[in-house]
Order: C-alpha cells, then sequence, then structure tokens
C-alpha cells in the first residue's frame, strides 16, 4: 500500500510538472481595454492558447468610433500553423468564421496560420472575458517557441446598429498600430496549472500521512 501511495504521489506530481504549460502573456493596451494572448496547459504539439480581452477601462468612443460591441477573435502562434481546433471554452458562444478572409489571413478551414472565430450572441465591449482554445499545432513547441510576444491578435468590432466599426490589429507584447505594452502585468497561474498542481501536493500529502 506504502508503494502504490508513492507511486500515486510521482505520478500526480510528474503530470503536474509535465501539464503546466509555460503560461507566458505580454498583454497589449487597445484605446483603455487590454488583450492578451496567452499559452496555458500542454505538452508536444498540442495546447491550450488562452484569449482574453478586459474592457474595464475601454473608451468605447474612440478615434470617431462607436466600438460597442466584440463581434469577432483573430489570432495567431507566430512560426506554428494549427491543424485543428479541438474545443473552445468561454463566456459567449463561438464558431469558427470565415468572414474575415482576404486581408486578415483567414482562410476559412484549418490547417491555418491564423484562428479565426465569430462570437455569437456579440458581446458588450464593457466585461472582462477570456476564451481557452484547445489546439493542436504544425509542430511541436518547446522553448523560445512558447514566448508570447510578436503574436498577432485582432479583434472585430460592431456599433450599437451591429455594423461593423472597428477592427483591432495588434501584436502581444509590442506598441504596433493603435496599440501599446502593458507594462508590468499581473502574474496570474492559469486555472488548469493551479488545479495540477493541487493533485500534485494533495498527493505527496498522502504519502506524508502515511509515514507518520
Amino acid at each position: 500500500m506504502k508503494s502504490f501511495t508513492k507511486n500515486l504521489a510521482a505520478a500526480a506530481l510528474l503530470a503536474s510538472a509535465a501539464f503546466a504549460g509555460q503560461a507566458v502573456a505580454a498583454p497589449i493596451n487597445f484605446y483603455g481595454a487590454e488583450f492578451d494572448l496567452a499559452l496555458g496547459a500542454g505538452a508536444g504539439d498540442t495546447w491550450d492558447v488562452v484569449f482574453s480581452a478586459d474592457f474595464t477601462d475601454f473608451d468605447q468612443f474612440h478615434d470617431g468610433k462607436e466600438s460597442v460591441f466584440l463581434t469577432h477573435i483573430n489570432w495567431k502562434w507566430s512560426g506554428f500553423d494549427v491543424e485543428s481546433v479541438n474545443s473552445v471554452a468561454g463566456p459567449s458562444g463561438i464558431s469558427y468564421g470565415d468572414n474575415l478572409a482576404g486581408p486578415h489571413n483567414c482562410s476559412g478551414g484549418f490547417p491555418s496560420d491564423f484562428v479565426c472565430f465569430d462570437v455569437d450572441p456579440d458581446l458588450s465591449t464593457d466585461g472582462v472575458y477570456s476564451w481557452t482554445f484547445n489546439v493542436t499545432f504544425s509542430d511541436i513547441l518547446g522553448g523560445d517557441d512558447m514566448d508570447a510576444t510578436g503574436n498577432p491578435l485582432r479583434a472585430r468590432f460592431a456599433d450599437r446598429l451591429g455594423l461593423f466599426d472597428d477592427l483591432m490589429s495588434c501584436k502581444a507584447g509590442s506598441s504596433y498600430d493603435r496599440c501599446t505594452v502593458v507594462e508590468n502585468p499581473p502574474e496570474v497561474p492559469l486555472p488548469g496549472t493551479l488545479g495540477l498542481l493541487g493533485l500534485g501536493l494533495t498527493a505527496l500529502g498522502l504519502v506524508r500521512r502515511r509515514k507518520a
């Protein structure tokens, strides 16, 4: 029984180390809203990619625009095509869309360099939102490939009538177009990382209890 408990603890700790991922973030600011693209849990060529948008301080009326609804999101992990999107978790129904085709590099299917999705229904630009995409990339990610800096992320907005109003096109961690780098962003562990770490600590506690 003792050896079984030890094996359980070791396996859990290894799992937390292998699949916690190297959660990296390099947010940008777009008229007060903060957008981020980060790598979450995963291993090999299959990872969680987290796209987040915080509209707490967003100026909905900027540069002659009235951007009150978020209608699409679009991202790319530079250097890697996406072979498939296995699942998407987020605050609103979301489906793959090709209506950002053409200059926005969305081909309408996979494999693809950019991942483009319709947010359905549209979301008001006064909330805090986050989507987690579980994706399989064209190659194994590792080392410097896990750095979010320079990865393009985009968002499409509509006015109160639901008509196209504005397009955010920026690169994570880079002053680009109408975006600026967010200095010293807070480091918040991803939920998956915390859960796996908790599993490992729980198993370790069982070992110590048996010894006592």
